[in-house]
Parts: structure tokens; sequence; C-alpha cells
């Protein structure tokens, strides 16, 4: 078993969101089908709790939409005017204490 947050829209009191955590069924393994397997055990168990449907945003969402959302895939322009991904930008503004940001990160790709 596992446990993962789902977000939720939310208006009251100036949030935006809800966060709920799901338990569900890990199905262990890199290959996508494994992850996927996953993710479908969530979504199921969030439909049991009344919350359906979900949008999965990641790279191995089973929706278009999903998968231009990832943080893998959506870009954004840095105010230097680099185009990056969400990713790239948060792996090369990482500082660690012997270095870093490695901001030519910025322009690689998100693999």
């Amino acid at each position: 078993m596992a446990k993962r947050p789902i977000f939720i829209p939310f208006s009251e009191n100036l949030r935006l969101v809800k966060e709920e955590t799901i338990d569900f069924k890990w199905h262990a393994g890199f290959a996508a089908v494994q992850k996927q397997k996953s993710l479908a055990s969530l979504h199921e168990e969030a439909e049991k709790l009344g919350f359906a449907p979900l949008l999965e945003v990641s790279s191995k969402s089973t929706e278009e939409l999903g998968i231009r959302l990832s943080a893998f895939n959506f870009k954004t322009t840095l105010k230097s005017g680099i185009e990056t991904t969400i990713e790239c930008a948060f792996q090369g503004s990482k500082v660690f204490e012997n270095g870093g940001p490695y901001t030519d990160l910025y322009t690689k790709t998100s693999l």
C-alpha cells in the first residue's frame, strides 16, 4: 500500500485547494505500465471516496492534458528570457553546500 495526496479545488478562507491523502495499492517497477497500474489504483480509491474524475498531471498520465502539464513537459520563460521546462528550472536552481545553482541545466532536456 502507498499514500499520495490529491488536490481538490477549494474556495473557503482564501485557500485554493484542499489536500486529501489517498491510500492505494502500489505496483512496483519502473516500467510505464507499472506506473499506470499504480495511477489507476489511486484513481479507483479516490473515486470510492467521492473524488472523481481526477486529472493526473504527470508524464505517465493517460490523458494528453495531464502529460502536457507535467513538470517534464510544461515550459516557462525565465526572467533571463530562457525558455525551459519546470523540471529543468527546478533542478538547475538547486543550491548545495559546495555548488549551485547549476543554471546550465535550464537549456537541457528534462530527461
